[in-house]
C-alpha cells in the first residue's frame, strides 16, 4: 500500500513540475545604454502619437514603419505599422515593450521584448490582442550591427545592419 501511495504521489508531483510554465528573463543591459543610441528612432513615417489611437483609416502616403523608443536605463520600445499593400486591405500595428542589450565595443545592440500588443484592420474590422511567446524574446530578438550615427540637414541618423544583412537607416525624431 505504501508503495502504491508512494508511486502515486510520485507521479503528481512530475505531471505537477513537468506542466509548469517555463518562465523566460529578458536580458538587462549590463552597461548603461550609450548617450547617443537614447532617443525616438523612426524608418517610415507612420505618425507614431497617433499609434494607440488608430482607427484605421489609412493616411495618404504612409509607409511601412519601424520605430524604437530607447532610454538610458535600457529599456526599450517598438512600434511597427505594416500596410500590407497586396489587396488583402490588411493593416498591423505591433508594439513590444523590453529592453536593449547594447555591447559599444562592437557596435551592436539588441531588442529583447517581453510583453506586446497588436492591432489589426481588416475590410473596416478590428481586432486586438497581446503577442504570444512567438513574439517575444527569445523567439523573437531583433539584432543590429555595426551601428554608427551620421548627421544631415542638422538631423541625427542611426545607421545599422539588421540580421537579414539589410541596412538600416533610423531618424532621431520626436512624437
Amino acid at each position: 500500500m505504501k508503495k502504491v501511495f508512494f508511486l502515486a504521489v510520485a507521479s503528481i508531483s512530475l505531471l505537477a513540475t513537468s506542466c509548469k510554465k517555463e518562465v523566460v528573463k529578458v536580458p538587462e543591459s549590463k552597461i548603461e545604454v550609450p548617450d547617443e543610441l537614447v532617443g525616438k528612432w523612426q524608418i517610415g513615417n507612420f505618425s507614431i502619437s497617433n499609434f494607440s489611437s488608430y482607427n484605421g483609416t489609412r493616411p495618404a502616403n504612409v509607409t511601412s514603419t519601424i520605430a524604437y523608443k530607447i532610454s538610458l536605463d535600457g529599456t526599450a520600445e517598438q512600434y511597427i505599422y505594416v500596410d500590407a499593400n497586396d489587396g488583402s486591405d490588411l493593416q498591423t500595428l505591433t508594439y513590444r515593450k523590453g529592453t536593449i542589450v547594447v555591447n559599444p565595443n562592437s557596435k551592436t545592440w539588441k531588442f529583447c521584448p517581453a510583453s506586446g500588443t497588436f492591432q489589426k484592420f481588416q475590410n473596416g474590422k478590428k481586432t486586438t490582442g497581446n503577442i504570444n511567446s512567438d513574439g517575444l524574446y527569445p523567439k523573437y530578438a531583433p539584432a543590429y550591427s555595426s551601428y554608427y550615427l551620421e548627421q544631415y540637414n542638422q538631423t541625427n541618423y542611426l545607421g545599422c545592419t539588421n540580421e537579414y544583412s539589410e541596412d538600416m537607416l533610423f531618424k532621431n525624431t520626436n512624437w
